[in-house]
């Protein structure tokens, strides 16, 4: 996973915990209470969002792939296709 995505999955996890944190202060928490939830709050936002980040790159690469092997195919086949054509006029006009 790039580097890019680990910052954003980072970034997104502290995110929560300081929505969490202002929550929890707002509602009368107890200061270490409210630090200990916000800090697993971000530590499992950023974990499953990295998760979700890897399992999603994993997805679009499989899907690029197999549709540059779609585009790549078609290109050949076009190109065959068009060297037949050619063989069969030149073969017209030979005649």
């Amino acid at each position: 996973m790039s580097s890019a995505l680990k910052k954003l999955a980072y970034a997104a996890g502290t995110l929560l915990a300081l929505i969490v944190l202002s929550l929890a202060l707002m509602n009368g928490m107890p200061l270490s209470d409210a630090l200990f939830r916000a800090a697993v709050v971000m530590f499992a936002g950023t974990v499953i969002l990295a998760l979700f980040f890897r399992f999603f790159t994993q997805v679009l690469f499989a899907f690029m792939h197999e549709k540059m092997a779609e585009q790549l195919a078609r290109h050949n086949k076009e190109r065959s296709d068009e060297s037949t054509a050619r063989r069969n006029v030149a073969s017209q006009i030979t005649k």
